[in-house]
């Protein structure tokens, strides 16, 4: 491959930067988000290394591809990272820069089943230094903390996503332990720092020197004798520069002396407002009786008070700058850490009781609140937590005040009755709940609270347990005070004296309004469709059963019905999914209206509908179907576009076409695809002929699903001929089906059922596979053929894996990749243009040859071929059979032929059977041809003895 020149920036006032991005399967939304947010022009090269296991199908280009508009490719060996430029790194190998270009190396097999995010973030650090960046999103394990420490000691940046935004938070958990990390935010937050730096931040120019001059501290110290608060105004010196260490602060200063003079001038600032807030707040957390320390986002310690240096036996020098793998165990240290995550992610203050291992013989209990500080722009920059030993018991009035704490503080509502049932005392949450103050209610009997839906009985049962049992729990109907009757969990406990006689009442109850309501919700969609609101396939299906049932018994027939919209998905790929959303329902209502009362339709999904007719006959089912298809030809006004939808519509009655719901739908949805076959916006009743062709389609499919487990495939050579030379210019692998009964079938006799039934992604693959190794085996022998085309369906394009496939296949056969030809349909490039053309891009990235085949028979938009990354053009069979008889024809292969000439790619035409249709291809500047002129398809040793 030949290396590309070292990238030039893309405007002015933009700096190149390089970041490392480590993400697994959990957080590709995350990263979507994150690339989304990311402006197109900053000047970045951005190289993603997916977590993922090697077998796992990198669906990262294709997220990323409508993600972002800058262009998405695979990281190759050789290739230099260009700015504005995303590359994804395989999941196979680990990749590093070297000299700036890609490398990529196995991985050894005590590497891990992972590719190493350290390995890339330490080459990073290695060639770009201070413009490097790292990026951690989600992931499990420890990987890639060297790199970023790496990176720090580099000059660079680094970030992590904020662990609760994603299920494996291992990775940036570990990172964050390092001490080393910069950021801790959510992906888009991330995104705008970046281009906050990106835009001010001349990253061409940043240096790291580690070496801090004795003249430099000489100074500082100097400066400690005569100023008490340096380290106030020193942590807020490396807040402006964005510098996280004390040791990297004083290079900055060797580099830049003028650094020290503003130190000297905010030491001075003696009426500034900030600054004497920064002296003040330090002496009172200092003297405070609770346990205060003071962290910055990355969790390193920037204060502590008299309190904790006392309870945890550390001085204030041995703490600062480190985190709290310092004074616990990893587990303990963890905790903390994602509670404090949890205290910058909200915005109210964070309780909790955490356990502390001083010793192996000392375990203490502190009670501790965590809450955020933020700077002007709103951003978290530190965490402060306070907390009180309550290991030791406390006294009375301690107990009584931590009592009524909980008891104000509690989310359930509280209230407490004296033994005649009258109020005593509430707590917040019942004001909230219940509209009462608590004035209103206090002497009051619960009663006020009643709503009448629950009876005298009730109420009996109720005292019987509390006063049996000391306690009673149960759903209960309470009124608010503006009258609206809700749900509530009530337990309420008796409170015995030390004679065993009841001194008061206690009830806790919260609101069961929203459980209630999520439990119908859950209900509803366990047998109806979100969207629609109709029955889903388990309740039509319930309802078919049921009408099987009735008319067993009765002389009645019914009709089902499967309806399936026409084009619907180039109405959802144009219009997009919300709009496609809107149209299902417009047509459901449209549909519904058109039905009789006790009639059914159900949505399964997409855009497939079943209705359920009963009592009808064959009459009504009819003129039903057209009342259908007359209701939806009215335009459907969707986002102010005018959409003319159609249905296809297959029926089939009961009891003559079956006598159970499955084969009923089966049926039905049989005589739905006749009825698509025969031009779409029709309806077609299920007949004796579909049933038989259903056997014949269900037989075939069945022996094919055998058919590569028992060797009955196997592969024919075409062979293309150069019409200039007269000499062999490549093969077209076929696939040939020897079946145990039928005996030799092609392809037109089983890749149809191959389509429906969805075998036909497992023969491709096979036939790719066994192309490729016949291809090596060739070589082996010394046989070098010209060229070898292997033909592969829209499924195997529709993903990722055929590009991981043949990757795979070139480097294990050591195939000449530009030998090799893949071949797919118009058809394949119809759906999904945008989608098409990147894995497209991915194949061609590998040096394989791209062709249509059977082109002119398709509808794909000749403008949009100029998109795909084409080398070759097949004109279809049919045309070249019609040559002679039809002038249509020679006009068509003759603007093929011009066409693919000035696209310039190669044309070469199938199926020339006589010499009338070659003269006239060679008239028209045709150089190719395959077809039974030259040779029928050829097994391999056919091949070499006849042409090689």
């Amino acid at each position: 491959m030949v290396k590309a020149k070292s990238p030039k920036h893309q405007k002015s006032g933009l700096r190149p930067g390089w970041i490392g991005i480590g993400v697994s399967t959990e957080g590709l939304s995350d990263l979507a988000a994150l690339m989304a947010a990311v402006p197109v022009d900053l000047g970045i090269s951005y190289i993603i290394l997916p977590h993922l296991l090697p077998s796992y199908p990198c669906r990262i280009l294709a997220l990323l591809n409508q993600a972002t508009s800058m262009p998405v490719l695979l990281a190759e060996a050789g290739l230099y990272p260009q700015p504005n430029t995303v590359y994804v790194a395989s999941s196979d190998y680990d990749t590093a820069l070297n000299q700036g270009y890609f490398v990529c190396r196995k991985r050894t097999g005590d590497a891990g089943h992972y590719p190493s995010l350290n390995v890339l973030l330490n080459s990073l650090a290695t060639e770009k230094q201070a413009k490097a960046m790292a990026i951690i999103i989600s992931g499990l394990g420890s990987d890639g903390s060297a790199g970023i420490c790496n990176i720090k000691s580099r000059g660079g940046y680094s970030f992590t996503l904020l662990p609760d935004a994603v299920p494996y938070t291992t990775m940036p958990l570990a990172a964050i332990a390092t001490g080393h990390v910069d950021w801790v935010l959510p992906a888009e937050a991330i995104a705008e720092k970046i281009s906050m730096m990106a835009q001010t931040c001349d990253w061409s120019t940043l240096t790291h020197d580690a070496l801090v001059t004795s003249e430099c501290l000489k100074k500082l110290l100097a400066l400690t004798e005569h100023q008490e608060n340096l380290w106030i105004c020193i942590i807020h010196r490396m807040r402006t520069h964005h510098i996280m260490s004390f040791h990297d602060y004083l290079s900055l200063m060797q580099a830049h002396p003028e650094e020290l003079e503003y130190l000297s001038h905010d030491l001075g600032r003696d009426q500034s407002a900030s600054l004497l807030k920064d002296r003040m707040l330090p002496f009172f957390m200092k003297n405070s009786k609770f346990i205060v320390s003071l962290k910055d986002v990355s969790g390193r310690y920037e204060f502590i008070n008299r309190q904790f240096e006392n309870f945890y036996q550390i001085t204030t020098e041995q703490i600062l700058g480190q985190t709290d793998a310092t004074l616990f165990a990893p587990s303990l240290a963890q905790d903390i850490q994602i509670k404090d995550l949890k205290a910058a992610a909200q915005k109210t203050p964070l309780e909790s009781e955490d356990k502390i291992v001083l010793t192996e013989a000392s375990e203490r209990l502190l009670y501790s609140i965590r809450f955020a500080l933020r700077n002007k722009q709103g951003e978290v920059s530190h965490i402060c937590t306070q907390s009180l030993d309550t290991s030791e018991p406390q006294d009375e009035d301690n107990n009584l005040r931590l009592a009524k704490r909980v008891f104000s503080r509690a989310g359930a509502g509280i209230l407490v009755t004296d033994a005649q049932a009258n109020i005593l005392t509430v707590n917040e949450a019942f004001v909230r709940l219940t509209g009462y103050a608590a004035y209103e209610v206090i002497g009051q009997n619960p009663r006020i609270l009643a709503s009448g839906k629950q009876n005298h009985e009730f109420y009996k049962a109720m005292w019987t347990a509390l006063l049996n049992q000391g306690w009673w729990q149960g759903e209960i109907w309470n009124r608010r005070k503006n009258t609206e009757i809700y749900p509530e969990w009530l337990t309420i406990t008796a409170v015995k004296d030390i004679t065993g006689s009841i001194t008061n009442f206690v009830g806790i109850f919260s609101d069961f309004s929203t459980v209630i309501a999520s439990k119908s919700r859950i209900e509803f969609l366990a047998t109806h469709d979100e969207l629609t609101g109709l029955p889903n396939r388990s309740l039509f299906y319930d309802r078919v059963h049921q009408t099987v049932s009735r008319s067993s018994r009765s002389p009645h027939t019914f009709a089902l019905f499967f309806v399936d919209l026409d084009d619907f998905k180039s109405i959802n790929d144009s219009l997009g999914h919300a709009a496609g959303d809107k149209l299902l329902v417009e047509v459901t209502h449209r549909m519904r209206a058109c039905l009789r009362e006790g009639d059914t339709i159900a949505r399964f999904g997409g855009d497939e509908f079943a209705i359920l007719l009963e009592e009808a006959t064959v009459h009504e089912a009819d003129m039903m179907a057209l009342r259908i298809a007359e209701s939806l030809k009215p335009p459907h006004i969707i986002n102010h576009h005018p959409v003319y939808p159609s249905a296809s519509i297959g029926i089939c009655m009961f009891p003559h076409d079956g006598t159970d719901a499955d084969t009923l739908l089966k049926h039905a949805d049989s005589a739905m695809y006749r009825a698509k076959e025969t031009g779409k916006h029709h309806h077609y009743f299920f007949t004796e002929a579909l049933r038989q062709t259903e056997k014949e389609q269900l037989d075939i499919e069945n022996d094919l699903r055998e058919a590569t487990r028992l060797n009955q495939l196997f592969l024919l050579f075409q062979p293309q001929i150069d019409l200039t030379r007269n000499k062999l210019a490549g093969v077209e692998a076929l696939v040939r089906w020897n079946h145990p009964e039928q005996g030799l079938l092609q392809p037109d006799q089983f890749m149809p059922q191959a389509q429906q039934s969805g075998l036909i992604d497992a023969i491709s693959t096979w036939a790719t596979l066994t192309s490729c190794q016949q291809l090596a085996h060739w070589l082996r022998l010394g046989i070098q053929l010209p060229g070898l085309s292997i033909n592969v369906c829209g499924e195997q394009l529709r993903s990722f894996k055929l590009v991981t496939l043949m990757h795979e296949l070139i480097l294990e056969l050591k195939l000449n990749k530009a030998s090799i030809t893949l071949e797919f349909t118009e058809a394949a490039l119809i759906h999904d243009a945008m989608h098409m053309r990147a894995v497209l891009h991915e194949l061609k990235s590998l040096g394989l040859r791209l062709s249509i085949d059977d082109f002119g028979t398709g509808y794909s938009s000749l403008m949009n071929l100029r998109h795909f990354a084409l080398d070759e053009i097949k004109i279809a069979q049919s045309l070249v059979k019609d040559l002679v008889q039809s002038a249509d024809a020679r006009v068509v292969a003759q603007t093929v032929m011009a066409m693919a000439k000035s696209l310039g790619v190669s044309a070469v035409a199938e199926g020339v059977e006589n010499m009338a249709q070659l003269q006239i291809l060679q008239d028209m500047g045709c150089t190719l041809a395959q077809g039974y002129l030259f040779a029928p398809p050829l097994t391999g040793d056919e091949l070499v003895n006849r042409f090689i």
